[in-house]
């Protein structure tokens, strides 16, 4: 009796590990997710070598599809196959391991994102976040999924949705003592309330200032570059335009490329513009003229420089027409095709 109990245990534990399949995970994969925060590049070259012949387990494969996609997306690698992320989520969702749900959805909403299909891109964040809600780890990926969120129904024009996401976001930032999330989250609130309307603009000062007083404090130009912008554009609509050219300024001399930064230039021309100094607004708005693409910033550029030739007296000036003419007709051609344009 005693033998054949100690068979049927022996046999039941079997059935679990074959059904739960618990494993160590692949030494490589392990030494390739510890790089993928400071070293995404190392990271990715590690898990490109790994012969996936060579993963004998159905975790280790997911992990590895969820490592993979997750080194290309911090990598900038755009991908447009979400075959590989789909191996990972559904392996974590049948053995409901929340953490690595949580990450996996991550990675699927990205692709999604780097595709802009938006609303997929929310689904997939939205999932990811309901699996880590209540916990106290995986506060970083916790502030990437609420960046993600914001900005997305912020480009989407849903201001309410994106404003709360953020705030949930800025309470995160405090608690882990996360300077660069809460200067991003206050600048984006402070967005969202100068897009509410004149009433809104003291709000929407306070929290630019805000973020611009806790990230002075850190130096650092990826924190305070787009502060600079959001309050430069703030400024231009108050109207305040000493402090939008002074931010203005600040905003083109901490960019790393001053040759393509081609908002900046409308930033800087329309903030010389509203201080009377029609020439230097000039310079920077002809800039955007030899722009490729970006188009609605060519627009506006146009519509700019035809208000200061008007002031100037020289809207009927042949330099003029050689130089904007032919620019001002494609403001035409896109208005008639129902596209609408604004100075920042």
């Amino acid at each position: 009796m005693k033998k054949q109990t100690i068979a049927l245990i022996a046999i039941l534990t079997a059935l679990l590990t074959a059904c739960t399949e618990t494993t160590g995970y692949n030494t490589t994969l392990v030494q390739a997710d510890s790089l993928m925060n400071l070293h995404p590049d190392s990271a990715l070259n590690m898990l490109e070598s790994i012969s996936t012949d060579s993963l004998k387990t159905k975790a280790d494969r997911a992990y590895h599809a969820l490592l993979l996609t997750q080194a290309r997306d911090k990598n900038y690698i755009v991908q447009t196959d979400d075959s590989l992320i789909q191996v990972a989520v559904r392996y974590y969702d049948t053995h409901e391991n929340a953490p690595l749900q949580a990450r996996a959805y991550y990675c699927w909403g990205s692709l999604y994102r780097d595709r802009n299909d938006y609303s997929q891109a929310i689904d997939k964040y939205t999932i990811a976040l309901s699996h880590i809600n209540g916990r106290s780890e995986n506060a970083e990926l916790k502030a990437s999924l609420y960046s993600n969120l914001g900005y997305l129904y912020y480009t989407q024009g849903l201001s309410t949705e994106a404003d709360s996401i953020y705030q949930r976001a800025e309470l995160l930032a405090k608690s882990q003592k996360d300077t660069a999330s809460l200067c991003y989250t206050l600048s984006q609130r402070g967005m969202i309330s100068l897009e509410q309307g004149k009433t809104y603009y003291p709000k929407a000062e306070q929290q630019m200032q805000q973020a611009l007083s806790i990230g002075k404090a850190f130096s650092d130009s990826t924190i305070l570059v787009p502060i600079y912008h959001s309050l430069s554009m703030l400024y231009s609509l108050m109207p305040k335009p000493g402090q939008a050219l002074l931010y203005a300024r600040l905003n083109y001399s901490g960019l790393k490329d001053t040759q393509h930064c081609y908002r900046t230039f409308l930033l800087l021309g329309n903030a010389y513009f509203i201080n009377g100094q029609y020439d230097s607004a000039g310079i920077f708005l002809q800039k955007i003229l030899k722009a490729e693409r970006y188009y609605d910033t060519k627009a506006d550029a146009c519509m700019r420089l035809s208000e200061i030739a008007q002031k100037k007296g020289i809207w009927k000036h042949p330099f003029f027409w050689k130089e904007s003419g032919q620019c001002i007709r494609t403001v035409h051609k896109l208005i008639s095709k129902g596209m609408t344009f604004s100075i920042p």
